[in-house]
């Protein structure tokens, strides 16, 4: 899956957790407010109900008022339902009113089995005023508890004391003590109906915030096509750069390695000429020697074979120089396996004449260790860091001048120590040796890119360390 696409899905799956975490919080919120002013208004009707049941039982008993067929009617067991009754079609259904005993006198108040636990509770639990139930989904259950008062026993204590239209009528109800619990009020709040309008704004707040995540989807969506156009035009630009500037580098590079072989090939010239000179001289002298005495009739056979035998010998050892010098010219980079003492070795052929010349020993102390790479690459690493140190002796006007090589092993590592008797190494340029072009010799003397091709080839080619 690309990059791109894993975002886009990762945003959108927070924003819509998000809004659904937020749904949830407000449905929650939206419940609790059900809760609360169904609650209420359950309570209002409650005391709005005890009201209406004692003014009528005031009239009854203050005004003494006489129980008969005509005003029966105002007594709570006929009330109440009449008063349920018109709530209900006033209130179009939104809340249902019942008055419900488990010894009725009207029959269509007869307690159902929950309707009896519930009286079974507020019986044992006295001081609660009001129990709440969940009925279903859509409907809250409030059940408020009537208990009999000093009023109440005037039909509902001793049947015999009941007045006669009562004891006539009713078989039940009968033989009640003050305080018992008589009968629950059992309301029923509709929350379709009652809530409907609060619902309706939740649902359309919902249409709402799914409209505003489509379109928030799109945009998001939208936007990342756009960074990841971008990216995709930056990052060309970034490689068109990156590959200009590579290139750059290498054909620095390649300039700097040809100066690199520049100076390499002057100094091998500088040390052919060294070698070939003392040979160069016995041929040159034996020559002119045969010449001359060949002329005035002084040369035996004896002499002219020694000194034909010398120009032989020269010969052949210039011969045996060319072979030494061209090996380090071999343009072969393969890499292989090889003897640190031995490219030491060869390094030390090259520049052997010279150094004796100025009369600069070197001390080699070289354990046999095996490396992996190019050999002709450390043998110029060698001949660089040899030059430096000649420079420095001769500078130095030292009477000894001498040159210590220490090749070691520790652990896995091969430690190559070039140490010399001069004046060392000034503090405020030794974080420069390395740079290219940086040299403290005349212009012309030196390039400044041999410590810094040393540092390449022993970095990069070796993968080591060199300070």
């Amino acid at each position: 899956m690309k990059k791109h696409i894993k975002i886009f899905l990762i945003f959108s799956f927070l924003i819509f957790a998000f809004m659904l975490g937020a749904t949830y919080y407000e449905y929650k919120k939206n419940e609790d407010i059900k809760l609360l002013v169904s609650k209420e208004e359950a309570n209002s009707i409650t005391k709005f109900i005890k009201s209406f049941q004692k003014i009528y039982m005031d009239n009854v008993v203050q005004h003494e008022i006489e129980i008969n067929e005509k005003t029966i009617h105002l007594l709570p067991v006929k009330t109440t339902p009449l008063i349920a009754r018109e709530f209900d079609r006033l209130l179009n259904g939104k809340v249902t009113i019942r008055t419900v005993s488990d010894r009725p006198r009207n029959p269509s108040n007869q307690a159902n089995k929950f309707e009896k636990e519930v009286m079974q509770y507020f019986d044992k639990n006295r001081d609660v005023e009001t129990f709440v139930s969940r009925e279903s989904e859509f409907v809250h259950s409030y059940f408020i508890p009537f208990f009999i008062t000093k009023n109440c026993l005037k039909c509902h204590g001793k049947r015999e004391d009941a007045v006669k239209i009562v004891r006539d009528n009713y078989d039940k109800a009968y033989d009640y003590k003050l305080g018992e619990l008589r009968a629950i009020l059992h309301l029923k709040i509709s929350d379709e109906k009652t809530f409907l309008q609060l619902d309706r704004t939740f649902y359309q707040g919902i249409i709402i915030k799914l409209i505003i995540f489509i379109i928030v989807i799109f945009l998001l969506y939208y936007l990342i096509n756009i960074i990841r156009k971008t990216e995709h035009v930056y990052t060309k630009k970034l490689e068109k750069k990156v590959t200009f500037q590579v290139a750059e580098l290498r054909k620095k590079d390649e300039i700097l390695n040809n100066q690199s072989k520049m100076a390499s090939m002057g100094e091998m010239l500088e040390n052919i000429a060294h070698q070939w000179r003392q040979p160069l001289s016995v041929i040159s002298t034996a020559a002119s020697g045969i010449k001359i005495r060949k002329e005035f009739g002084q040369i035996s056979d004896d002499e002219l074979k020694k000194s034909l035998d010398g120009i032989t010998k020269s010969a052949q050892y210039l011969s045996h120089t060319i072979d030494d010098f061209k090996e380090f010219f071999k343009s072969d980079k393969t890499k292989v396996k090889f003897s640190l003492r031995d490219a030491f070795s060869k390094t030390a052929v090259i520049i052997d004449s010279k150094f004796k010349n100025k009369k600069i020993n070197i001390i080699i102390d070289a354990e046999d260790l095996d490396i992996f790479g190019v050999e002709n690459d450390l043998i110029q690493v060698f001949m660089n860091l040899l030059n430096n140190a000649q420079d420095a002796l001769i500078e130095s006007q030292n009477e000894d001048k001498i040159i210590f090589i220490s090749i070691k092993q520790k652990k896995n590592k091969a430690i190559i120590l070039i140490k010399d008797n001069a004046n060392g190494i000034p503090k405020d340029i030794i974080q420069k040796i390395f740079e290219p072009y940086f040299t403290t010799k005349h212009k012309s003397q030196g390039t400044g890119i041999g410590l810094y091709m040393s540092q390449e080839i022993i970095t990069k080619h070796f993968k080591g360390t060199i300070f």
